[in-house]
């Protein structure tokens, strides 16, 4: 599912999307395409999300961000199965 991220440094909206086949994620930032086994993505996700705790420790952020993402698509049939 393709998102926009759009911050204060950047003057246009960057699409970036992630989907996945098989074993193989695929991560496309504007029209850069990255191509990582599962596993890897996994180590870059904690990896990324270890630096992004560091800066945001060293610029004061004391706050609290609460982010929820999920399929949609089949939650009706997931919530029958009990998943």
């Amino acid at each position: 599912m393709p998102i926009d991220v759009i911050t204060k440094d950047l003057v246009a909206p960057r699409r970036v999307e992630v989907s996945n086949a098989g074993d193989v994620v695929t991560m496309k930032f504007g029209n850069v395409s990255i191509d990582m086994h599962y596993l890897d993505v996994f180590r870059f996700a904690h990896w990324a999300r270890m630096n992004a705790k560091q800066c945001k420790k060293r610029v004061g952020d004391n706050g609290r961000h609460l982010s929820v993402m999920g399929t949609l698509s089949d939650a009706e049939e997931n919530y029958k199965r009990g998943i």
